[in-house]
């Protein structure tokens, strides 16, 4: 008797089962795949807009303070951008500095995230000593 169902081979019960696993076990990895590229879009995304902010503070820098986002030149990719810029002086009482401090924020909507209609928000800031400061050397 166990000689004859060796050779029968598997049951319904069992190939459903096997079937049911290796499907959640693709649809896991399919999910894994879709997370990981929605990722990789967001990382690019913010290491544009990184680029573009950290070009927008040396724009800054060299123009003496002065900022308009006509100056700012964003990703081709992002979207719907809106540039802020605040500048305020900072004094260090213990080092006896005065440290000028720009920061830039970027604000815009990316392609992958369009359409639920998330926006992202990058800041950069960045201290220079104006060179008329108490501290600086003339």
């Amino acid at each position: 008797m166990d000689r004859i169902r060796a050779n029968q081979g598997f049951t319904l019960f069992e190939v459903l089962v096997s079937a049911a696993i290796l499907s959640a076990s693709c649809l896991v990895l399919v999910q894994a795949l879709t997370a990981s590229l929605h990722t990789q879009s967001r990382v690019q995304d913010l290491y544009a807009a990184g680029l573009a902010l950290e070009d927008a503070l040396w724009t800054v820098d060299h123009s003496l303070g002065e900022f308009t986002p006509d100056q700012a030149h964003p990703p081709a990719d992002l979207q719907n951008t809106e540039w802020d810029f605040a500048s305020g002086v900072l004094a260090d009482a213990i080092l006896q500095k005065y440290l000028t401090q720009n920061t830039l924020t970027l604000r815009w909507t990316s392609m992958a995230t369009a359409a639920r209609g998330h926006q992202e928000i990058l800041a950069l800031s960045a201290y220079i000593q104006p060179k008329d400061s108490p501290g600086s050397a003339n």
